[in-house]
């Protein structure tokens, strides 16, 4: 047992070291891309939609335009405002649209990573990912991401009291990570309580949108494994799934 203690403190403090590390490089590389004025704006990052993302949602190629041919550059300025600039062999299309943080990003700050956005130009929202720190983005289809895309976008005072109603499900789901799972051995430390926030929003629209238990799973071993980094104890998690499925059930009755 006591091994074991040892072994998920070191865990912990080992992710904490890679996030650390991820924050001084992101650091040096943002003041390099921000700080300087546009058109009167401030820019605050300038971006590179990388050759193997799709293309915006809003955008139209021309026929038998190779995706190869096209770059595309994202500016994204203080305050929200983002402009396009794309170009292929024979024109240069501007747009501008606004961008906010994905729901699943509450609580996060902007040097952590994977990291999404919400832009919405011309009516049609994407959601763009930062998978690490570097200038590159990538425009994801994940139906987990996407799924809350146009009612993150379009909150409503209906849909607000929805949320706030769900509050102590959600609150259930957060206490359940903590105190049941906690696969980087927060337990009783004040100052990390809130490490596993960012995952609820999506763990909740995976349990109320009737997601399947392969879904919920590999979402919680994607997590495990890939963001946090751990080698991920697969039955202790098809476990938790199932706890999390009965607190919707309860919450139904």
């Amino acid at each position: 047992m006591q091994l074991e203690v040892i072994h998920r403190r070191n865990t912990a403090l080992l992710f904490a070291m890679k996030a650390l590390f991820r924050l001084l490089i992101f650091t040096a590389s943002a003041s390099l891309l921000g700080g300087c004025t546009e058109n009167g704006k401030t820019v605050e990052a300038r971006f590179e939609l990388s050759k193997d993302s799709r293309l915006p949602s809003w955008y139209l190629p021309r026929k038998n335009t190779d995706r190869s041919a096209v770059d595309c550059n994202i500016t994204l300025y203080t305050g929200g405002a983002v402009r396009f600039q794309i170009t292929d062999n024979r024109s240069v299309e501007s747009a501008y649209g606004l961008s906010k943080p994905h729901p699943i990003m509450k609580g996060m700050t902007y040097n952590t990573f994977p990291n999404y956005t919400i832009i919405n130009v011309r009516g049609k929202s994407d959601v763009y990912e930062q998978r690490g720190p570097t200038h590159f983005l990538h425009i994801t289809d994940d139906p987990r991401l996407t799924s809350v895309v146009e009612w993150s976008w379009t909150m409503t005072k209906a849909t607000t009291a929805v949320w706030k109603e769900s509050r102590p499900v959600r609150e259930a789901i957060r206490r359940a990570l903590l105190d049941e799972r906690d696969p980087i051995g927060i337990g009783e430390d004040a100052e990390a309580q809130s490490e596993y926030d960012t995952y609820v929003p999506v763990i909740y629209r995976i349990l109320i949108s009737q997601g399947s238990r392969d879904e919920l799973l590999a979402y919680l071993w994607s997590i495990e494994t890939e963001h946090m980094g751990l080698v991920g104890d697969r039955q202790a998690t098809e476990k938790f799934v199932d706890r999390l499925r009965n607190i919707i059930e309860q919450a139904g009755r």
